[in-house]
């Protein structure tokens, strides 16, 4: 769209009361050459995507950075000319906040300092973000986009219809999109939470299987205890306390095993291949689900043989054990 129809329609919109903020964006590519940090000089000739982006107080608040405490001696650094990078360019590079960046512009060159570090899960590219007045004086290019903030109870049906009647442009309802995004990922997580279900049902399964199967050994070492004179409830509380511990043990022991992998696989593994991390978050909850599980399925599976053993007098119990 010609930056001409784009003032027309940003006047337009200044003089509708139910906007509340107009958002406008620009885009450019240029060549990262150089990158500063202290007194240290490093020549790259780096691809790089720029953004603009207009810093109001809608995006301020809502803008993930990698270090939230910083944001906003972040958006001031990016007011006063600063820019932001994505992660993916700040660990290729090893870049971080205060480097001087040295890239080309149309007829020259400009150096920039980084003011702050955002994740860009899914972009394979490094980039950019200046304000969109920064990004149109240096690289002259036409406004890319426009995003309108509402003021709080209008609605969105008549400013959108009248745009598209007006000014034949297409208006995309972020709630909408928001809406649909949502609704696939709250179907996409629905599969998964089925999925952890089974899986865990099917462990369950077979470690109560496994259990089983040594069951017929352990009663007939229980056999000769048991004509011994050791009593059918001690041999019971023995024997549960065994195998829920050693379930319990085990389920303590590999609970930390598997953070520690899934914090390689986050943090090491990730970074290497994409060049951005994810947030590691534990589930307690879930930890302690799946603990009770095990030690459940471990009670049960040593009370079945543990029960025939109680009906069996000792006699019959020791014949099995001389016939096996």
């Amino acid at each position: 769209m010609p930056a001409a129809e784009f003032e027309r329609i940003h006047a337009w919109l200044g003089q509708r009361p139910e906007v509340q903020t107009i958002l406008t964006t620009a885009c450019a590519e240029t060549e990262l050459l150089e990158v500063t940090t202290g007194k240290r000089l490093r020549r790259l000739h780096v691809p790089l995507a720029i953004a603009g982006i207009t810093p109001a107080p809608v995006l301020v608040a809502r803008w993930p950075l990698l270090v939230p405490e910083q944001r906003q001696a972040a958006w001031q650094g990016l007011q006063r000319g600063g820019a932001f990078i994505n992660e993916q360019l700040a660990r290729r590079e090893g870049i971080t906040t205060g480097d001087r960046l040295t890239m080309a512009v149309p007829g020259g060159i400009k150096t920039i300092t980084v003011a702050g570090i955002y994740p860009d899960y899914g972009n394979p590219r490094g980039e950019l973000v200046l304000t969109t007045a920064q990004v149109q004086q240096w690289f002259g290019v036409p406004p890319e986009a426009m995003g309108i903030v509402l003021a709080p109870g209008a609605r969105a049906g008549p400013p959108r219809r009248q745009l598209s009647e007006r000014f034949n442009v297409t208006v995309q309802d972020q709630r909408e999109v928001k809406q649909t995004a949502t609704t696939i990922f709250e179907r996409t997580f629905a599969i998964t939470r089925a999925l952890n279900a089974l899986t865990l049902a099917v462990a369950a399964l077979a470690l109560l299987a496994t259990l089983l199967a040594q069951a017929g050994a352990l009663r007939r070492r229980l056999a000769t205890i048991r004509a011994l004179g050791v009593s059918r409830h001690r041999l019971l509380a023995v024997q549960l306390a065994q195998l829920a511990g050693l379930a319990l043990t085990t389920g303590l022991l590999a609970i930390p095993l598997g953070v520690a992998i899934t914090a390689c696989l986050v943090w090491g593994i990730n970074v290497a291949a994409f060049g951005w991390r994810l947030p590691l978050h534990l589930f307690p909850g879930e930890m302690a689900v799946t603990l009770m599980m095990a030690v459940l399925v471990a009670l049960l599976a040593a009370a079945l043989p543990v029960l025939r053993l109680w009906r069996t007098p000792p006699r019959a119990l020791l014949a099995e054990e001389e016939n096996p």
